[in-house]
């Protein structure tokens, strides 16, 4: 009779599941290739894996400039100013003020010298002034014995630092601004510190500014200070930021953060259309220094402040073109790197004016100097130094024996200081303009015009003599005889152009040449170059002088980048090739793009000099130089993403590449320059990284939206894994077109030239050029991928491609993990056979789901009380997922334990929570950075509450929809407006997320919460009957009591 009803009971049960299993039915015909389906999924996750280990090793061992920075010995103390407390800020027991002073010299600090501040930046440390500070004392201790500088009274450079305990600036906008106020107040206290030294100061002056250097984001604490209710005005009149983002925040996952940078760039981009009395930046002077390529954490590219500001207030440089640097840096080493601190530290005194009001020289003497430290002639126009310098006659003595050499175009001298005396002089006559028309003097030497020592191997003069000089034919052949006290010269001093002789600068600088390159227009005047031995020693060298016709290879038009992707670009320069030449290519200006350049060896024998390379950008800072080398990495910096079309000037960035070779090797030279596409991939990872995650989360969005619609139709929640398998069937292809379809529509909307601050400044053009409001050129390309070229159209199918592939790792891997962990349990649990685990066991599940729905109600209004309060809602957040794994666990462990009738909706629900988790856990990243924020935080004993991120609607929805999960409550299926409002949604997220997603990153959370809100509203519809009769009854026994 048993056996008869349980028979019974099952054919009733399988007639009232017959439509839910033929649905499973109808679904799982879709994957009758389930072979090649798998096959498909297995390609993508091992051509993403490849990818990534592909690009991974690119972005770590190819196209990296060898770094040669020379290590410095400091001896370092640091002095707290505990006189800086509460009193004067409320942030004065968590920050701190130091001063620094460098025990090995003795610097007294009286307060009597040039203040000079120091914000480190991300997670950086005071310490990290100590490499400045100690050059800048061994630099004053050398200005204080040398007799002829002592006299001058000249000020030492005082150190300060301010201690913000290792905080995570660029995680989190309010820390930033908790910094600047900080800031503001400890540059006024620096200042008050001098008014009592004012006694003992001859001019009476005391300083009333100071000048700021920032590492990292403390650039950005600078900036931002100047703009703040407590600054000082005035009291900032030159920046120096190394490696300081000034464009774009290092990370875009805070909305406070991105609303800096905006109101910032914005507040210095409009104060340069006003005029000086009105401008707060009038006298404000910014240099920005960055190491290129080498810094790997923050991309030089954004570091670019020609947008912002005027080429009159400031530029930026790359480590690698500053003369006697000449090396890329990393993030950390471009704080100690020797070469590089002697250079700000030189630059730093020289700007010093103690006779000043301000203590510092005015603006357009700054930017001068700063120009003659950090910028080469090649770069920084020496046309005006050439006309300003002085006529002078060198010679004071009498019977001063020179030589003449006969008119050449080449002049060659290969040892120096043969005959012994004081001085040799020689002339090497100018070619007159009549004969041949050269237009360009080129003229390169190993011996130093200012040695180690500071004294002069030799001097290089253009001389003219106002004595009638024939220059004939005879003339030519016998030596001339010259008046040398009616000579008028010109000092080359100011032009002069340092290049290395090897790669790489050793402690002892001694590795360089000197260079000099006169137009005819500056030479036409002159008869002779002067060279003037002052050294007395014998010695081998040699000088080179050359008068050419520039020899500028201009790459045409055609050949652009795309070119190079199946071409190599050949050139051979002749075996009659000039000291200088150049090979210039417009159309190379991408940054994205790497290259490799290739020439065949030198067969020369003697060779004067190793051959030289410099690979430059036009109208930009950024020179690299190589040394006897046959084969280079060609990288370059260019525009940043979603930065505006505005550049140093109308013309094209492109690239340029510079060679000095022996003219005594008769021999061609045949180079070639081709595209290296291996090196290419280490730049995506670099630039586009935040695009993966962005292309993982439209991917998922669509699957929940195909995952809603069978559910929303059949009544069957499908898996993740199989909701991937239907995206790639049928969403995948139009996915990978998509991006590149936007490429193409963005490229059409091109500027027709660019635009910079100086064109912006011009009231007239900036009419013409619409630009009336500049700013507005902020927000026109930020759409997509940043960039406006069809050239880019592969790298939306690409990082489709990965996205997938990374995603179907990710949802495996994830699965493995509940698995495992449930597994572990089981396991746990049959070890644990005794009554007092048994009744324990549900601790394993979590210790939510034990509670009642009273105590999980205190439960959420307490946590949203702390939020409200004291603790950022990411770290609701992140409890929310952890309670959702657990949910997840409990529900594989529980559709293992069920029959046939309650399998099939459980199994819905499984699936269901596992694609929650699966959104929840790939938005956890974005909000880490904020909570390590917190917790560093109150693991600094912060006693002021974390002051942003209280918003508790921005977390509420996302409890919610957890804690209807956690209560195995599943979703009903919508009706048709809402599964349609529901589908839309999702559409339009992903939309969003493709067009929109990689500037506004910080909006990820918005989305999550506005889907969990929409999903908690589903949840909610069945307990509407309930409430609406619980509200009715309580109206009528309300209206019964009242009667």
């Amino acid at each position: 009779m048993k056996k008869a009803t349980c028979k019974s009971m099952v054919i009733i049960l399988k007639k009232m599941f017959q439509r839910q299993l033929w649905i499973f039915r109808k679904i799982g015909a879709k994957y009758k290739k389930r072979y090649s389906v798998s096959l498909g999924v297995m390609i993508i996750a091992w051509f993403s894996i490849f990818m990534l280990i592909m690009m991974g090793y690119s972005f770590i061992y190819l196209q990296k400039d060898h770094s040669t920075c020379v290590v410095p010995a400091m001896y370092p103390s640091y002095i707290r100013l505990s006189g800086f407390d509460k009193k004067y800020t409320k942030y004065g027991k968590e920050y701190g003020l130091y001063l620094y002073k460098e025990r090995k010299v003795l610097n007294v600090h009286n307060f009597q010298g040039i203040p000079v501040l120091f914000i480190p930046g991300n997670a950086g440390s005071y310490k990290q002034v100590r490499s400045l500070a100690s050059e800048a004392a061994y630099q004053f201790s050398l200005f204080k014995m040398d007799p002829s500088l002592a006299k001058h009274n000249l000020k030492n450079l005082d150190f300060f630092s301010v201690d913000f305990n290792n905080d995570y600036t660029a995680f989190h906008g309010q820390t930033l601004l908790d910094q600047v106020e900080y800031t503001n107040e400890a540059v006024k206290y620096i200042l008050s510190l001098y008014q009592n030294a004012q006694k003992n100061n001859k001019y009476g002056y005391t300083p009333k500014s100071v000048i700021v250097i920032g590492h990292s984001m403390g650039g950005i604490v600078i900036r931002t200070m100047v703009m703040m209710p407590n600054y000082l005005s005035g009291s900032i009149n030159t920046i120096i930021t190394l490696s300081t983002p000034h464009l774009l925040p290092p990370i875009l996952s805070d909305r406070k953060m991105k609303s800096i940078y905006d109101s910032v760039n914005k507040f210095w981009l409009q104060s340069y259309f006003h005029k000086n009395e009105s401008n707060p930046l009038h006298a404000v002077s910014l240099i920005s220094i960055t190491g290129g390529n080498l810094d790997t954490m923050v991309s030089s590219d954004y570091c670019d402040v020609s947008s912002l500001i005027p080429k009159s207030h400031g530029f930026t440089v790359f480590s690698s073109s500053i003369p006697m640097v000449w090396t890329g840096m990393d993030h950390q080493a471009i704080l100690w790197c020797d070469q590089l601190r002697r250079v700000i530290v030189k630059s730093l005194f020289e700007i010093v004016d103690f006779k000043s009001i301000n203590q510092t020289k005015p603006l357009s003497s700054r930017i001068d100097i700063f120009k003659k430290y950090y910028l080469a002639p090649t770069e920084n126009s020496s046309e005006k130094r050439f006309l300003q310098a002085p006529l002078i006659n060198p010679f004071s003595g009498k019977n001063i024996k020179y030589t003449v050499f006969p008119l050449k175009r080449i002049y060659i001298l290969r040892s120096f200081g043969s005959i012994s005396s004081k001085s040799h002089i020689y002339f090497l006559p100018i070619f007159p303009t009549d004969i041949f028309n050269f237009t360009t003097l080129s003229l390169l030497t190993d011996q130093k015009t200012i040695s180690e020592n500071g004294k002069q191997q030799i001097a290089i003069f253009l001389c003219k003599n106002h004595v009638s000089l024939t220059k004939d034919s005879n003339s030519r052949q016998n030596p001339m005889e010259i008046d040398l006290k009616a000579l008028e010269c010109k000092d080359s001093e100011e032009n002069i152009i340092h290049l290395p002789s090897k790669n790489g600068l050793s402690k002892g600088y001694g590795h360089f040449l000197t260079y000099l390159e006169y137009s005819n227009h500056q030479f036409n005047d002159y008869q002779f170059i002067l060279i003037i031995d002052k050294s007395n020693n014998s010695r081998n060298g040699f000088l080179i002088a050359e008068f050419s016709n520039k020899n500028v290879i201009h790459v045409q038009p055609e050949i652009s980048t795309t070119k190079f992707l199946w071409n190599r670009f050949h050139i051979v320069l002749g075996a009659n090739k000039s000291l200088v030449s150049e090979i210039s290519i417009p159309n190379i200006d991408n940054s994205l793009f790497t290259y490799k350049l290739k020439m065949n060896s030198f067969t020369c024998d003697n060779l004067i000099f190793s051959p030289i390379i410099r690979q430059y950008i036009s109208n930009s800072y950024e020179s690299k130089y190589f040394v006897n080398t046959t084969k280079i990495d060609v990288n370059f910096h260019g525009t940043a993403l979603f930065m505006p079309p505005i550049s140093e000037n109308s013309t094209r960035r492109g690239l340029n590449i510079q060679f000095w070779l022996d003219p005594t090797c008769n021999k061609p030279l045949n180079i070639s320059v081709s595209l290296d596409l291996y090196g290419t991939f280490g730049k995506l990872i670099m630039k586009f990284w935040t695009a993966l995650i962005i292309f993982m989360y439209v991917i998922i969005f669509l699957c929940l939206r195909k995952q809603f619609r069978i559910y929303n139709e059949y009544g069957i929640f499908i898996n993740i894994r199989n909701a991937l398998k239907l995206f790639m069937r049928d969403t995948f292809l139009t996915l990978s077109i998509l991006p590149s379809f936007l490429f193409f529509c963005l490229s059409i909307f091109q500027f027709s030239r660019a635009i910079n601050m100086d064109d912006l400044l011009n009231q007239q053009l900036k009419n013409k050029l619409w630009a009336k409001d500049a700013w507005k050129l902020w927000s026109i390309n930020n759409l997509f991928f940043g960039y406006r070229d069809s050239l880019f159209w592969l790298l939306g199918p690409l990082f489709v491609t990965i996205s997938l592939g990374f995603t179907i790792i990710f949802t495996q891997l994830t699965h493995f993990l509940i698995s495992f962990t449930a597994t572990l349990y089981n396991l746990l649990q049959k070890h644990f056979t005794k009554a007092r685990y048994r009744k324990k066991r549900h601790f394993f599940y979590s210790f939510n789901f034990s509670l009642k729905l009273k105590q999980r109600l205190i439960a959420i209004l307490s946590l949203l009380s702390l939020v409200a309060v004291m603790v950022p809602y990411q770290f609701a957040y992140f409890l929310a997922c952890i309670i959702q794994f657990f949910t997840c666990i409990k529900t594989y462990l529980n559709i293992q334990k069920m029959g046939f009738e309650k399998a099939l909706h459980y199994k819905n629900f499984k699936n269901y929570v596992y694609s929650v988790l699966i959104l929840m856990l790939m938005h956890l990243p974005f909000n880490i950075p904020v909570l390590v924020v917190w917790v560093k935080k109150i693991s600094a004993n912060w006693r002021i509450p974390f002051s942003s991120h209280h918003n508790i609607f921005s977390i509420l929805p996302i409890i919610t929809l957890v804690e209807f999960l956690a209560n195995e409550k599943m979703i009903m299926r919508a009706e048709p407006k809402m599964a349609k409002a529901l589908d839309i949604i999702l559409l339009t997220f992903s939309f969003f997320l493709i067009v929109y997603g990689l500037y506004y990153t910080y909006f990820l959370h918005h989305l999550v919460n506005i889907f969990s809100f929409f999903l908690s509203i589903l949840h909610f519809i069945p307990f509407l009957p309930f409430f609406q009769k619980f509200i009715h009854s309580f109206m009528q026994h309300k209206k019964a009591i009242s009667y």
